[in-house]
Order: C-alpha cells, then sequence, then structure tokens
C-alpha cells in the first residue's frame, strides 16, 4: 500500500487547518482586510503619475515596492485555497494508487 512521505504528510497536516479555517468568520474578516490593503495598495500605483517632482528612478522603485507588496497580499488570499487543494490531490493520488494495488 502506498504510504504518505513526510511532505506529503506535512501538507496533509496543514490542509486539515486550512480546511478548518477557510470560509470562517475570522477567514472572512482577514480576506477582508487584506482585500482593502490591495486597494489602498493600488490607489497609489494609479496615484504615482498625478503626483510631480518626483525623480523617475525614485518613482519606478517606490512602484515596484508597492507592487510587490500586492502580489504578496494576493498570495496570502490564495495560499489557504492552494494547500487545501495541494492536500487533496495528495489524497486522491494515494487513493488511487491504492485501488490500483488492489486490482
Amino acid at each position: 500500500m502506498a504510504e504518505y512521505d513526510e511532505e506529503d504528510r506535512r501538507l496533509l497536516k496543514m490542509k486539515r487547518a486550512m480546511d478548518d479555517f477557510y470560509g470562517t468568520p475570522g477567514w472572512k474578516v482577514f480576506a477582508e482586510l487584506v482585500e482593502a490593503q490591495i486597494k489602498e495598495r493600488e490607489k497609489i500605483v494609479l496615484q504615482q503619475d498625478i503626483e510631480g517632482g518626483m525623480e523617475p528612478i525614485v518613482m519606478l522603485l517606490r512602484l515596484e515596492r508597492v507592487k510587490g507588496a500586492i502580489m504578496g497580499l494576493k498570495l496570502a488570499l490564495e495560499n489557504p485555497r492552494l494547500i487545501i487543494e495541494q492536500g487533496q490531490a495528495i489524497l486522491t493520488a494515494h487513493r488511487n494508487a491504492r485501488v490500483e494495488e488492489e486490482d
């Protein structure tokens, strides 16, 4: 029978935790806060052209920093769903392996 390796066990443990958390009132509050932060940073990017008097390189570096923050925040929102999907894929693969071994 197929055994779970250490990495699979670690991912399955995280999946169980995310299953318990994802979609709860606490998760919804967290997601709202993160989405508000994303919108705030998107405003900064959109207003950048309006603000004058800034050296081009300084403006570029500021924009890159803000874009990086946006990407990180979006990743924070996506991670729980991705962890759940990865865990489910591991469970499905092991279930299929057991069926094949039984045949």
